[in-house]
């Protein structure tokens, strides 16, 4: 009987104390609350829960709509628990208003995400500042530009050095009178790391002038001084001057990276259709490498795989002063331990060395010069230039890293200090040349110019260096000269395509029509110092076919010897297969010098072959001459060879050329077909001699065919055919 009452008490106590929490209850939550004030969300999303205080009905509304907040549930009755999902942010920060209403009131929540990055909204020159003033945030950064900006009249001397991360979106404004001049670097960006940079202009009005840095690397551009990480700049013109200049008592050590767009691109990314048309000039010796270039300086390292594709100068590029190396090129100065890819871009100005050349200097319309190429292949690709590549300069006399001019590249080799091999892949396709290419200036040491590439060089048959050259064209508004003037040079090589190649690889589908010339001279007592070819004027390729010169190719020289060929000059390394390599172009050796000279051949298709030759299918139509009448140790003049000291394998040629040769009565060697043919065992097979001889005085020879080796006055060999000849 206890139990019960104590049971019944039990009741009545419980029900008194629910009735008055309902009474408390009642009264706190009259109107609506929640236990959040604000919410704060990650840039990953998730979900989040909250509850609703509220006596009675109540409902949650957004204050826009948005596709990133998702309730459960938005309307309800009494205290009710609310969950809510957020979606991941991978844009900038957001924000929306939630509010709930209820028991006659209202109750508003700010809802804040933060994103990948901070947005800035630029419009006028104000925000900008403000934002270079402010403190680099630890979120990358969004930069949309509203409209065309201004610097007329600010102070840039407040303009701070920052490195910048994250998207800027120029939306095609234009960023103007924008004058910054300062030590060691002057670009609008001082770096940029991870970032994407688009539809931006740099005005006419603007300038970027950076004095050379003592012992610092100087850098100069537009847009980034430096770039890292997977960068990409898209659709940036520049119209600006871009400059480095000598920097009055301090001497520049360390290195120049000069560009029209960017100074020095370390990164993964790209560069896509980014015009320059503000000149860029280097006006300073620097104690190492200068990578000067109308879109990008210098392009490295660390086997940095990236692309620069349709980009264009229009901006006159200029070195005035060397020091120890110099890169100069209309698209790219230096591309250094890259696996960098320049494809359909476009030079249009002038490319040009003035300053005198202590060592390694390269010049050339598309890239200067491409040097080790670690763990991948550099490719050109569908390039042009059109503006002239000029090297005036004097005394590039460093034999290990060689000097060079040429419409498309300067130089590719495998040696970054001059003495050590590295890794060095290069396909070069599908490009055009219709700039002049030209040296002048005394001295040339090493001097190699050509109308596509300067000089392929590294060791010759190894998998790790090796350059490809197909479909390439040197055009008939083009021309190549060698006039460096005076002696004291040494090796000067010059060709339509190439001048000097001695890694492995192929050549294809290449023509010439621009007229190859060299004055050049030199006081080297090699007998082949001087080599000019009509399609590359010293070749170790591994093999040839289907290249075609058609310009006129002449030796006007005033040195010890000279070589010359319509096709290739000299065949070098350790043989050579040639397959449907004609000649249509007048060949000839002039060869000023009065003194007595070691050696001049002139070929209408080879001019000298030194190891092993294979020629199928190939022809010469050009008339062949040699002018020089002083005494010579050998003189050599071939309708189709001037000379060929190994193993030779000619089947299906044949050669056409009036062969004109001035008299030396002591030593010369005139063919229809072949000058000297040396080697025993060689054969020639199927093979026309359509040939006319113009001799003065020339004895007869011992060849009734007057194809090989013919001393003989006004002989035609017309319709003679060459069958199977074993010379022993």
């Amino acid at each position: 009987m206890k139990n019960i009452y104590r049971l019944v008490f039990v009741l009545f106590t419980c029900l008194a104390a629910v009735q008055s929490c309902q009474d408390i209850y009642e009264e706190e939550y009259g109107s609506v609350e929640l236990d959040y004030n604000r919410i704060d969300v990650k840039s990953d999303g998730g979900k989040y829960t909250f509850t609703v205080y509220c006596s009675g009905a109540w409902t949650i509304s957004l204050d826009k709509d948005v596709d990133w907040v998702t309730f459960d549930r938005t309307s309800g009755s009494g205290v009710t628990i609310v969950n809510v999902e957020f979606g991941a942010n991978s844009e900038s920060q957001r924000h929306v208003t939630m509010t709930v209403s209820g028991g006659g009131s209202v109750k508003t929540v700010p809802v804040h995400q933060v994103g990948a990055y901070i947005l800035y909204e630029i419009e006028t020159v104000e925000d900008m500042f403000a934002w270079n003033q402010g403190a680099a945030p630890s979120l990358p950064e969004k930069i949309v530009l509203k409209n065309d900006i201004s610097f007329s009249g600010q102070d840039m001397s407040q303009w701070k050095k920052r490195t910048f991360k994250g998207t800027f979106e120029g939306n095609n404004h234009k960023i103007d009178d924008f004058v910054l001049e300062r030590d060691g670097e002057a670009a609008f960006f001082s770096k940029v790391e991870e970032a994407v940079i688009r539809n931006l202009t740099f005005g006419e009005g603007c300038s970027f002038t950076a004095n050379a840095a003592a012992s610092e690397p100087t850098y100069a551009a537009s847009l980034a001084a430096l770039a890292l990480g997977n960068t990409s700049f898209e659709n940036i013109i520049n119209r600006g001057a871009v400059k480095v200049k000598d920097n009055e008592g301090t001497e520049a050590t360390n290195v120049n990276r000069t560009g029209g767009i960017c100074g020095s691109f370390l990164s993964t990314g790209s560069i896509d259709r980014c015009f320059n048309y503000g000149t860029v000039i280097s006006d300073a010796a620097f104690g190492n490498w200068t990578g000067l270039g109308g879109i990008v300086g210098y392009v490295g390292t660390d086997s940095y795989a990236n692309t620069i594709t349709g980009c264009e100068n229009h901006g006159v590029v200029t070195n005035t002063k060397v020091g120890s190396r110099v890169a100069v090129g209309g698209i790219v100065g230096f591309i250094q331990k890259a696996n960098t890819t320049v494809t359909g871009c476009r030079n249009l100005a002038a490319v040009k060395n003035t300053g005198d050349a202590g060592t390694g200097v390269a010049v050339a319309g598309i890239v200067g010069r491409i040097e080790a190429s670690t763990n991948g292949e550099n490719t050109l690709e569908d390039n042009t230039n059109s503006g002239d590549v000029l090297f005036a300069g004097e005394s590039a006399n460093d034999a290990k890293l060689l000097s060079g001019v040429a419409g498309i590249l300067g130089g590719h080799a495998g040696n970054i200090s001059g003495d050590v091999n590295q890794p060095c892949k290069l396909t070069i396709d599908n490009c055009t040349n219709t700039g002049k290419v030209e040296k002048t200036g005394k001295g040339s040491s090493n001097m190699f110019v050509g109308g596509i590439a300067a000089f392929l060089y590294g060791p010759e048959k190894s998998a790790d260096h090796v350059a490809n050259i197909s479909n390439c064209t040197n055009n008939t508004e083009a021309s190549v000269l060698n006039n460096s003037s005076d002696y004291g040079g040494w090796f000067t090589y010059t060709g339509g395509i190439v001048a000097h190649h001695t890694v492995s690889g192929q050549m294809s589908g290449c023509k010439n029509y621009a007229a190859v010339t060299s004055t050049a001279m030199t006081s080297s007592s090699s007998w082949d110092a001087i080599r000019v070819g009509g399609i590359g004027g010293s070749v170790a390729f591994t093999s040839m076919e289907n290249c075609t010169n058609y310009g006129v190719v002449s030796d006007q020289s005033k040195s010890n010897s000279g070589i010359v060929g319509g096709v290739v000059g000299r065949v070098i390394g350790s043989g050579l297969t040639m397959t449907d390599c004609d000649n249509e172009g007048a060949v000839s050796g002039k060869f000023n010098n009065t003194t007595k000279r070691t050696l001049l051949a002139v070929g209408g298709v080879v001019g000298v072959s030194s190891p092993k030759l294979v020629m199928t299918k190939c022809d010469n139509k050009g008339d062949v001459s040699q002018s020089n009448t002083c005494a010579t140790t050998l003189e050599m003049v071939g309708g189709l060879i001037a000379y060929t000291a190994e193993l030779a394998e000619i089947s299906e040629c044949s050669s056409s050329a009036v062969i004109t040769s001035a008299r030396d009565a002591n030593y010369d060697y005139v063919g229809a077909f072949i000058g000297r043919f040396l080697k025993p065992a060689s054969t020639i097979t199927s093979s026309k001699v359509y040939g006319t001889f113009n001799g003065t005085g020339l004895s007869e020879s011992n060849y009734t065919t007057y194809c090989f080796g013919t001393k003989s006055e006004n002989k035609t060999t017309a319709g003679i055919t060459v069958g199977e000849i074993n010379q022993n």
